[in-house]
């Protein structure tokens, strides 16, 4: 058994996709734009400012780390046992901040290379998410 396994890939490549839809990333939704027809998340920021819409954009980062937690938790599995000491607990906190920050990157280089697609194939990238999450559950089911 080696550490990647076919099913946890699929299944964060899956999650990975729905991460930037959920987000609203670039290749989804451009964030700078002002276009009513394209913002699909940043619309109800647009009556707030100050504290507000910092808390608004807090949340929205607070929401793009729990779904880089869960790829990371998917791809990249590392169990603890239970009593393990302090500086192992301390490894692995560093482990998965690296796990965070190449997710990041990953992300970065994502939106970096794609353009915006039009708003009515965003259906496509999610239906392709579904059937790799689907094809990630017949191989797990599958051993693989």
């Amino acid at each position: 058994n080696g550490v990647f396994h076919a099913s946890s890939l699929t299944a964060g490549f899956a999650l990975f996709m729905v991460a930037i839809a959920e987000t609203s990333r670039l290749p989804v939704d451009n964030r700078e734009t002002h276009l009513e027809l394209t913002m699909v998340h940043e619309a109800m920021a647009l009556e707030y400012s100050g504290r507000s819409l910092a808390i608004l954009e807090y949340a929205s980062h607070i929401r793009q780390m729990l779904w880089f937690s869960l790829i990371a938790g998917v791809i990249f599995p590392l169990p603890l046992p239970a009593g393990c000491g302090a500086a192992l607990a301390a490894a692995a906190a560093l482990v998965f901040v690296l796990k965070l920050a190449a997710l990041a990157l990953i992300m970065a280089f994502t939106e970096i290379s794609l353009a915006k697609m039009r708003l009515f194939r965003v259906p496509d990238l999610l239906m392709f998410a579904f059937v790799a999450a689907l094809a990630s559950a017949i191989l797990a089911a599958g051993g693989y």
